[in-house]
């Protein structure tokens, strides 16, 4: 599971009008079919945050297939080149 380094974790409240950094660790990594996802693979990234109570609280966010276009113009929108650039190393990639 590859670490995002330089990924950012912000967190707040619903009713806070300020966001506070986290420091800790984005990972990503390409999952395969689950018992709740019997025939999806797609994309997880993983984060930890500090909970109210003192303890921490693990978040995954799932995306599926179909939500990689929505990502990859995103990505687009951000940085063309950088994003350009990023799929053309993976498509490099040897399976």
């Amino acid at each position: 599971m590859p670490t995002l380094f330089k990924a950012e974790i912000w967190r707040g409240g619903e009713t806070s009008n300020k966001l506070s950094k986290e420091k800790r660790s984005v990972h990503v990594s390409a999952v395969g079919p689950t018992l709740d996802r019997k025939d999806e693979a797609g994309i997880s990234a993983h984060l930890s945050l500090k909970s109210k109570g003192g303890g921490v609280t693990d978040v995954t966010v799932f995306f599926p297939p179909s939500t990689f276009g929505a990502l990859a113009a995103e990505m687009m929108k951000a940085d063309r080149d950088g994003a350009i650039e990023a799929f053309a190393k993976a498509l490099l990639l040897k399976k």
